[in-house]
């Protein structure tokens, strides 16, 4: 049960004598290559919009009943009762397995699940290459930006107010404790906002600037977040308050790149190894922890600081293929949609096309008819465009004309306009999504990718489509119809998968070395030989492109993948896909850095 954590550790402190000593951990994962794994058998038959827990205690509860004790600190039991904790650990799994065994012969799990164990254990031994004195450097850099975050917020004429006000609460609070002695304001002078404290936040957002709530917590709770941070700018044209939502998100991003990922980072030594984790997501898509490389910031300068700090250590190349845009590929495949394919079949620029659909009547001059006319947006139009991006993304996941209302700032008239005008252009993909809805309603789930169940509990007990209609209902079908497209992630595992085989089978097990999946990219190291590059070239491009699946066999909308390579992840060089091994040599000093 969750037999990629253990059999990382067994390989790790029986076969390898070192982190780097990869032909211990290729004979290790020999003893690896046909296991079942219990959590994942649960996974396949639980898997619902609802939460679901995996933990093998609950999984097996009605078997064993409530048997945990505090593993984190055996030295508090007796070698009998950790020995009897081991014991009933190891019954509840075989039960588990007999209780959802026939999940073995599910297309998900023999074709993706399965088969994904030991390459992800070998991406787990192996990990992201780290390198310490970068690593500090960009401790400092961001630890220099926090302060001076702080201090541009502390110094902002809004929060120099709301001190004011902080001070005088705090001060208030104090006295009416007090029975003779009473404290004077000035004793609270060193009370200043921390931009950190929830509490403090939406006090300051909410009822001092009197920003509308515009998401709430389950508690009932106004929530802060960066994406809530990001939206309140749509509804103030004062400067001030402007420039203190940016610094107040800037400095959250900051403060978590540098607690999360770069202490992470600090507490390794030369590679970052992680968890990774299957069935940890709705959609079948790859989860990890320790920390969450999924989060990692994909691009801007947050993003490029983490990468420089994995660079491949002497003899290595760093390595990463990413699919392009996988999901309106596969959204465009799926839907039948015209207007989503011909972005693909006849050259159109998306965003362009969008925003000529939103905004027709700010570019008289713009043929809808014409891709030149519509592409040329780009230039002549570009705040338009830019604009258009914002509604595109909450539409697409299914948002409303008051969510454009809501979120982007939008008065209530343009947002029903630009959402007509979106299930205009989308009229095929909102009838696709419509009909995923009805099937969910009649059977209680949907297929994902690779025939992956999604259980939707709520709308199988619900009548669709009028006022009486929970709003849960409508959430889940949300929630599912975007992980039928979602689901299609599970390309990357296939792809990594079957990329792992054939390097193995070439014999290249300990030259080139997969080390993780983010997103919708697989990283390797490869080591620094033009061969051994043309060999992942070759073959990781094409299984990222494979198709061959009756659900998105295509040929007018393909998959399509680039390899970049190169010694730390900030500065890599995409190579042509199918480069001949002279193309390679040619500009190979660019890639291990000595031109």
């Amino acid at each position: 049960h969750n037999g990629l954590f253990d059999a990382k550790m067994l390989i790790r402190n029986i076969w390898m004598e070192h982190a780097t000593d990869y032909t211990g951990m290729m004979e290790g994962l020999k003893y690896f290559k046909n296991f079942d794994d219990t959590m994942i058998l649960a996974y396949l038959a639980k898997n619902a919009t609802t939460k679901v827990s995996l933990k093998l205690k609950e999984v097996a509860l009605e078997y064993v009943g409530n048997y945990a004790i505090e593993i984190q600190d055996i030295t508090k039991y007796t070698k009998a009762e950790i020995l009897k904790y081991n014991l009933i650990d190891s019954l509840a799994t075989f039960y588990v397995y007999e209780k959802y065994k026939r999940e073995r012969h599910s297309r998900p799990y023999r074709e993706i699940f399965k088969p994904s164990l030991s390459p992800l254990i070998k991406m787990m031994l192996v990990g992201l290459p780290l390198d310490a004195h970068r690593i500090h450097e960009v401790h400092s850099i961001l630890t220099a930006k926090e302060k001076v975050l702080n201090e541009q917020i502390q110094l902002n004429t809004q929060i120099q107010k709301f001190n004011i006000d902080l001070q005088a609460e705090a001060c208030e609070k104090t006295n009416a404790k007090l029975k003779k002695l009473v404290k004077p304001l000035d004793e609270f002078e060193d009370i200043e906002f921390n931009p950190s404290s929830h509490p403090q936040l939406a006090k300051l957002l909410f009822e001092e600037l009197e920003l509308p709530i515009l998401e709430k917590t389950k508690s009932g709770s106004p929530t802060t977040g960066a994406t809530v941070l990001k939206d309140l700018e749509n509804h103030t044209e004062d400067e001030d308050v402007l420039d203190l939502l940016k610094f107040i998100r800037d400095l959250s991003e900051v403060s978590k790149i540098n607690g999360t990922f770069i202490k992470a980072f600090m507490q390794e030594k030369d590679f970052l190894h992680g968890n990774l984790k299957l069935g940890g997501t709705q959609s079948g898509r790859l989860a990890s922890n320790s920390p969450n490389l999924q989060n990692i910031p994909a691009h801007g300068p947050m993003g490029k600081l983490v990468k420089s700090c994995i660079i491949a250590p002497d003899g290595w190349l760093f390595a990463g293929a990413d699919f392009s845009a996988l999901e309106e590929r596969v959204g465009a495949i799926l839907s039948k949609d015209p207007n989503r394919i011909k972005v693909y079949t006849d050259g159109y620029d998306g965003h362009s096309l969008r925003a000529q659909t939103y905004f027709a009547d700010q570019m008289p001059d713009i043929d809808p008819t014409s891709v030149d006319s519509i592409n040329s947006i780009k230039d002549k139009y570009p705040e338009l465009r830019r604009i258009s991006k914002g509604p595109t993304f909450a539409l697409q996941y299914m948002g409303t004309a008051y969510t454009l209302h809501k979120r982007t700032g939008f008065a209530m008239d343009q947002a029903i306009k630009i959402e007509k005008a979106f299930n205009k252009l989308y009229k095929v993909s909102q009838e696709f999504n419509a009909h995923n809805t009805k099937i969910m309603e009649d059977q209680g789930y949907v297929e994902c990718a690779f025939g992956l169940k999604l259980r939707t509990p709520i709308i199988s007990q619900c009548v669709l489509g009028n006022s009486k209609t929970p709003h849960e209902a409508d959430k889940e079908a949300r929630s599912a119809n975007n992980a039928i497209t979602q689901s299609w992630g599970m390309l990357l595992n296939r792809a990594m998968n079957a990329t792992n085989a054939r390097i193995e089978e070439a014999g290249y097990s300990t030259d080139i070395l997969p080390c993780n999946m983010i997103h919708d990219a697989g990283y390797f190291l490869v080591r620094a030989d033009p061969t051994y590059v043309k060999f992942l070239n070759d073959v990781l491009i094409e299984e990222m492109e494979w198709n061959d699946d009756d659900a998105i066999r295509s040929t007018s909308v393909p998959m399509k993948a680039a390899l970049e390579v190169g010694k730390s992840w900030d500065k890599l060089t995409q190579l042509n896909n199918n480069a001949t091994l002279e193309e390679i040599i040619d500009v190979f000093p660019i890639l291990t850095g000595s031109d």
